[in-house]
């Protein structure tokens, strides 16, 4: 994966990596039927959270950083220092805290956005060279900011809070994270409805490569940690909200990755179990993916995760 983190994204966005909160994660709880399963590993953001477990050269972080809007929180936005430097050219600074202090800034179609935090950036290993790239070097963000929006269709409010980093040793790459989150919003048109939902993350991910001089080629990867999920979704097409209260042990099964395929891994799976042991399974085949709800097939529902 080469997606750089800064990529320009609409704050509507931002909504797509938030969810929980509350102590750490240590045992897996609570329940899901299909139909919660479909509504929570549905959504944009598992997909992000999962990318960001994939080895790669950049920093890909598990959840959307604040790009959106750009340009109208710049006078209420600092960075130190400014510029970066970043003598690896990976896209990772090797330093660089950015503090935002901005209420009521408005925005285009009459509505105005907040933003307020900050986050940290520290690159390892910022020397020129490819081994010092993404994973290679390591990294570390440290984030807690929120953001809001008030428009005459919606108005929300996301909150993010929490970790990742990598760490790299002479034959295995490292990646861990801890966060939380919490999205609360109403919509007033074309239908009016409120959602809360909160999502908390605590995993780890050992990769070690074939060959560490060309890490992101080939390798086998260890997933291990715990995912929740609680309270009322979006509506899904149908206008349907589901409500969920839930924290999955995550797994992984001879998990093997080959930078030739296009869903990441040439084999073996990735499993969330919840505390009543009904396992949400994906097996990958370097090009194909399939998901199974306790060892049923259900790959058309269940398509999203990468």
């Amino acid at each position: 994966m080469n997606k750089s983190i800064f990529a320009v994204a609409g704050l509507g966005l931002l909504l797509n990596g938030c969810g929980g909160g509350g102590g750490a994660l240590t045992a897996a709880g609570g329940s899901v039927s299909l139909a919660q399963a479909t509504a929570i590993f549905g959504t944009q953001g598992v997909t992000t959270a999962m990318q960001s477990l994939v080895p790669s050269g950049n920093a890909v972080s598990p959840v959307v950083m604040p790009a959106g809007f750009v340009g109208i929180f710049d006078s209420c936005t600092t960075k130190n220092p400014d510029p970066t430097v970043d003598a690896d050219g990976d896209g990772i600074p090797l330093s660089l805290e950015v503090k935002y202090s901005c209420d009521r800034v408005s925005t285009e179609g009459g509505g105005f956005a907040k933003r307020q935090g900050s986050y940290k950036i520290v690159d390892f290993m910022d020397s020129v060279g490819a081994e010092n790239k993404g994973w290679g070097g390591g990294y570390r963000y440290d984030f807690d900011f929120s953001n809001a929006y008030i428009a005459p269709h919606e108005e929300f409010t996301d909150i993010y809070d929490g970790y990742f980093e990598v760490k790299s040793t002479s034959s295995s790459m490292g990646y861990s994270s801890a966060y939380t989150g919490t999205v609360v919003g109403h919509a007033k048109t074309p239908v009016s409805f409120d959602w809360k939902w909160k999502w908390q993350t605590q995993w780890d991910n050992t990769y070690t490569p074939e060959d560490m001089s060309q890490p992101y080629q080939k390798g086998s990867a260890k997933f291990d940690g715990f995912f929740g999920v609680s309270g009322v979704m979006e509506p899904d097409n149908q206008g349907k909200q589901t409500e969920v209260k839930v924290v999955f042990a995550l797994k992984s099964k001879n998990l093997k990755y080959d930078s030739s395929c296009s869903r990441y891994w040439s084999e073996g799976s990735i499993s969330y179990i919840d505390g009543s042991n009904n396992e949400i399974r994906y097996e990958y085949a370097c090009s194909t993916m399939k998901a199974y709800f306790n060892g049923d097939e259900v790959t058309s529902t269940l398509v999203r995760l990468n």
